[in-house]
């Protein structure tokens, strides 16, 4: 029995965020207090930007969804209207043909009564015959127009079923297109706002290199003022010594090396080496087969409602995995969901498809 197979790719439409806190405190204790009070609050509007991509992207990727749901139950509908339109046509073929059927039938029964001329009426056998043609085509006639009348209900009533498959077909494309507009509308917030971050990260990027900068000239000059005190002590022990006077005393410093000294230590914690969950369980070839076709397309950008082979979204990636081993799978999370049995979370092995949130748009 087929399991409920396949891992849906969560959609990721927010920014990682980088350990910039750490930097930005340590230059700020060298830069002016001005320019760290601006570095601090571009990184605050930065942390803000971040939860609120965080939110948007998940408002995005269910809009997303629900707008798969609308195109498919689109498809759907368009499909009702094709069946009903064929059952129209072939109603109206076959009254068509039914009508010519009883031409050709009246046709031949006119030819078969044989003369009517008036003498030919009254002899005794041709009355006898044209009774029986007569009686022959009042009841061929009466089943005739009884079949006549069932492929007329049957033109109605079809027609009124298409009817009602056109309105549902116009409500689905309504649908669909609320759908699609609403997305489009959170997508376009979504890169508004990413935009804004990236001018953000652009100008506090800035911000550090005006500091680090800053930080090096102050240091540079230090060092010089150090070397230019150095020197000037030098010149004046050697002015000393050619004089013969003693060389002035240096005073003691009052500060301790060893323990009273401070070291900076800097410890790198080492790579993570193999899988830190163990060996994956084994699994049917097929099932690897899935994974191996999925962990393929690392690194190809998402994009909503499609399904490979450049580019995928989440419901796009499990149907066009599972069809790369001959599964067939719709492209809406919600429906994958409902066409397979329900496992436990433990009983999880790769290619096992597992959804979030109570309208199983991921």
């Amino acid at each position: 029995m087929k399991r409920t197979t396949d891992m849906r790719v969560m959609r990721r439409l927010g920014i990682a965020t980088c350990c910039a806190t750490t930097l930005f405190g340590s230059l700020a204790t060298i830069a002016p207090t001005g320019a760290a009070t601006t570095i601090a609050g571009k990184q605050a509007e930065a942390a803000a930007l971040r939860a609120q991509i965080d939110r948007e992207s998940m408002h995005v990727g269910a809009l997303a969804d629900q707008y798969n749901g609308a195109r498919v139950a689109l498809e759907d509908a368009q499909a009702e209207v094709a069946s009903a339109q064929a059952a129209v046509d072939a109603t109206v073929a076959k009254r068509k043909e039914l009508k010519a059927t009883l031409a050709r039938r009246a046709a031949s029964l006119y030819r078969g009564s044989g003369s009517r001329t008036p003498f030919s009426q009254v002899d005794p056998g041709n009355m006898a015959k044209t009774a029986r043609i007569a009686q022959y085509g009042d009841v061929t006639a009466a089943r005739d127009n009884r079949l006549i009348d069932e492929v007329k209900r049957s033109e109605t009533r079809l027609a009124a079923q298409r009817a009602a498959a056109d309105t549902a077909r116009a409500n689905a494309a309504q649908q669909a297109d609320s759908a699609g507009a609403a997305y489009r509308e959170a997508s376009a917030a979504d890169r508004s706002l990413r935009s804004r971050l990236s001018q953000i990260d652009a100008e506090t990027k800035k911000l550090i290199e005006e500091q680090r900068a800053e930080a090096a000239r102050v240091e540079a000059a230090r060092i010089a003022a150090s070397q230019r005190q150095a020197a000037a002590q030098r010149a004046t022990i050697e002015a000393a010594r050619r004089n013969g006077t003693p060389p002035p005393t240096a005073p003691r410093s009052t500060g301790t090396s060893g323990s009273g000294g401070q070291t900076t230590t800097t410890t790198v914690s080492p790579a993570l080496t193999g899988n830190p969950f163990g060996p994956p369980p084994a699994v049917s070839s097929r099932a690897a087969e899935v994974v191996e076709y999925a962990r393929a397309q690392l690194g190809k950008p998402y994009s909503f409602a499609t399904s490979g082979p450049t580019t995928f979204d989440c419901s796009g990636l499990t149907k066009a995995a599972w069809g790369s081993v001959g599964v067939r799978l719709p492209h809406y999370s919600a429906a994958q969901a409902v066409l397979f049995s329900k496992i436990a979370f433990n009983d999880l092995q790769p290619g096992d498809l597992v959804l979030f949130y109570s309208d199983l748009h991921h």
